[in-house]
């Protein structure tokens, strides 16, 4: 077990009548008071980034069960770790195979890294050069937009 403490990222469950869509997801949390380990406050994000708090939220531990009926609840998030990985696995019930985790981390890496990337090339193509106009800079991303647009169709 390991014991909550101020500032620790954790997963909230909402009663299931509070933003659940078809596409649920918990909310993500930070512990702002611990009143024992299995009781905390929380300062809880919504899906659209908004903050509200919740007090003496039941907190899970290791393999615990979520509570059936409407309660709300709060759980450690995920961490990549390897104590991360087996409390998913314990959760989920199955077995996490680590060469097919370690190559979707590779991806999204790889993915981030490629994103990042056309987000600098895009913020050099639009900053404005020395001794150049706005309007002229304006006319130049309209262009390269516009070629970039007829290459991809």
């Amino acid at each position: 077990m390991i014991t909550p403490s101020l500032g620790r990222i954790v997963l909230f469950h909402p009663f299931p009548e509070v933003d659940r869509l078809p596409d649920y997801q918990p909310h993500p949390a930070i512990v702002t008071f611990v009143h024992s380990d299995r009781a905390v406050n929380l300062a809880v994000f919504n899906s659209a980034g908004g903050h509200y708090p919740r007090e003496n939220v039941q907190f899970l531990q290791d393999a615990e069960n979520p509570p059936k009926g409407t309660r709300e609840w709060a759980e450690w998030a995920p961490d990549g770790t390897a104590e991360g990985k087996a409390r998913a696995e314990i959760r989920a019930g199955e077995k996490v195979d680590d060469a097919a985790a370690t190559a979707a981390d590779k991806k999204a890496a790889e993915t981030a890294q490629s994103r990042a990337d056309r987000l600098k090339a895009d913020a050099e193509a639009t900053a404005q050069k020395p001794g150049e106009t706005v309007e002229q800079r304006d006319a130049r991303v309209a262009t390269a937009v516009a070629a970039q647009k007829a290459a991809t169709q």
